[in-house]
């Protein structure tokens, strides 16, 4: 990340863009309003968030210095005890030096694997590992690492890049700066012969597939996916269709988002240095560079120039959570120094809906300030991570409920109630809000004398189609079981909602019955409506 993650801010301007004609208000492009609130605060230099994929409870959090964490989504804590503790491997020194990546494996929960990128304390050069989950799932066996990556020799101690990502092809790519100092004194990003300034290809054994567009090819390594490239400091790959999206940092002047589409065979020249962004820079130090505006190079999707105090572009990710469905589609990104942060939604062809997001993403408590990264949790959620020790979230302005609502009303209340065929349509309590992936808690009111239990089922069908009887379920079913209270005196159950975007904005059914031998009371019913989590 050129010019040091521990550089000062700059004081604050207008930026410049490569498209401003593009630049809309929020309320003028139809966009929810959002906001940020704090998740986790006192971390020390945290430099990236990620998840295994599929686990919906966690957050692990990459400390520059060597620690990764754990976030408790649920309870909000971070675990007293880190993940992993490499920090007598890892350089201490440096300000883009240190534990740079982390990525799961797309089949860590059957085999525990995950990898770690960082520049090592003896030499400073850049490693990959790979580590596997100890018994504990909240820590690592340390023991456990294989090298699959390195070393490789870093020449300066900037540019160093480090970020690792699985793409939807079940390779793991490795981003590298140039070398670092200025200018790529080397012309490393050019030479085929070098892997800095590349993003690499590798299998999870750190073999290289045989698929790699340069395998075999004359002046190039068979591990490069794509040159041309400064600084790569996050890229990311769309969730939802595989496109891949770098955020290049620039040189002087400019700043740059390029774009992949899925299905790239892979061998892109972004350019560097013979271009910085859309300007002609230098061929100086290169063989036979291709010249400036050569047709070879692809061009960036966006740029934004330095003024205003910009100095190193921190890439996204492109927005496919749940709990903001007019997002979807929509890539976020931010400069470091001056905290900017920008979203806009690309077609493959053109950019829309640009936006300017900073001053409506001004958190709950805490403030946000040197914006190393953007993260993903297991839902699809976007969080911003601040070198400085906050992490946050990305979330809908939406009343007091904090995203945690149902569409007819907030904790503690009741939606809309309405009769079931025995009565009773206050017999609802809701003691927590039906939010995707968590417990609904609910009181039903007992009202049959003698009962002898309650049950609760909730369908998308109205209120007979959700009766257990011997176990069956009519209509269709949402993977939520009735549960049988074991005090019948409150009635009180957990049920589970499941962690499915597709039923935000769904009406869905509950209802509540008691029961005695040989017959079944229904004793009310609600229609509740899931909104954002």
């Amino acid at each position: 990340m050129r010019k040091a993650l521990s550089f000062a801010l700059a004081s604050l301007g207008l930026a410049l863009f490569a498209s401003p004609s593009n630049a809309l208000s929020n309320d003028a492009a139809g966009i929810t309003p959002l906001t940020s609130v704090r998740v986790a605060a006192g971390l020390a230099s945290p430099l990236y968030v990620t998840t295994p994929p599929g686990d919906l409870d966690r957050l692990f959090i990459v400390q520059q210095r060597g620690l990764i964490r754990i976030l408790n989504l649920a309870t909000g804590g971070v675990n007293a005890t880190p993940f992993i503790n490499l920090s007598t491997k890892v350089s201490s020194s440096g300000s883009e030096r240190g534990l740079l990546g982390l990525a799961f494996h797309p089949d860590y929960a059957s085999n525990g694997f995950f990898y770690v990128s960082y520049t090592r304390a003896s030499g400073h050069a850049s490693i990959v590992e790979r580590y596997t989950v100890s018994g504990d799932p909240n820590v690592a066996d340390a023991a456990s690492a294989t090298t699959i990556f390195g070393p490789q020799s870093q020449p300066f101690s900037n540019h160093n890049g480090g970020c690792i990502q699985f793409g939807p092809d079940g390779k793991l790519y490795l981003g590298l700066g140039d070398g670092g100092s200025a200018n790529d004194p080397s012309c490393n990003a050019q030479n085929g012969n070098s892997l800095l300034g590349k993003l690499l290809r590798l299998n999870d054994d750190g073999s290289v597939p045989v698929d790699n567009p340069f395998v075999g090819v004359a002046g190039f390594r068979d591990e490069i996916w794509a040159y041309g490239l400064r600084n790569p400091w996050r890229f990311s790959f769309d969730r939802a269709n595989g496109d891949l999206w770098i955020g290049d940092v620039g040189q002087n002047a400019i700043e740059e988002i390029d774009w992949v589409p899925a299905g790239s065979l892979g061998g892109e020249n972004y350019g560097w240095k013979v271009m910085e962004g859309n300007n002609c820079f230098s061929t100086s130090a290169c063989t036979a560079p291709p010249p400036c505006n050569d047709p070879s190079f692809t061009d960036p999707i966006h740029t934004y120039s330095h003024a205003g105090g910009n100095c190193s572009v921190s890439g996204g990710y492109v927005y496919r959570g749940c709990g903001i469905p007019s997002l979807q589609g929509t890539y976020f990104f931010a400069d470091f120094c001056s905290t900017r942060i920008w979203s806009f939604e690309w077609d493959g062809v053109s950019q829309s809906n640009f936006q300017t997001r900073q001053a409506e993403l001004t958190p709950d408590v805490g403030s946000i300030g040197n914006i190393a990264s953007f993260g993903e949790d297991g839902y699809g959620e976007l969080y911003i991570v601040d070198l400085g020790g906050e992490l946050f979230k990305i979330v809908a302005v939406d009343g007091d409920c904090n995203g945690n609502n149902i569409a007819d009303g907030c904790e503690g209340s009741s939606s809309t109630s309405r009769n079931g065929l025995g009565g009773n349509p206050a017999g609802f309590v809701e003691l927590t809000p039906p939010v995707l992936g968590a417990s609904w808690d609910t009181t039903v009111d007992i009202v049959t004398p003698g009962a002898l239990g309650s049950i609760v089922s909730i369908s998308t069908g109205g209120p007979t189609s959700g009766i257990m009887l011997s176990g069956t379920i009519a209509g269709e079913l949402l993977c939520l079981p009735p549960v049988v209270a074991l005090d019948v005196s409150t009635g009180s159950h957990s049920i589970p909602i499941p962690a499915d975007c597709t039923l935000i904005g769904r009406t869905l059914c509950a209802q509540g019955s008691t029961f005695v031998i040989g017959q079944v009371t229904l004793n009310n019913a609600i229609d509740i409506t899931l909104g954002s989590f």
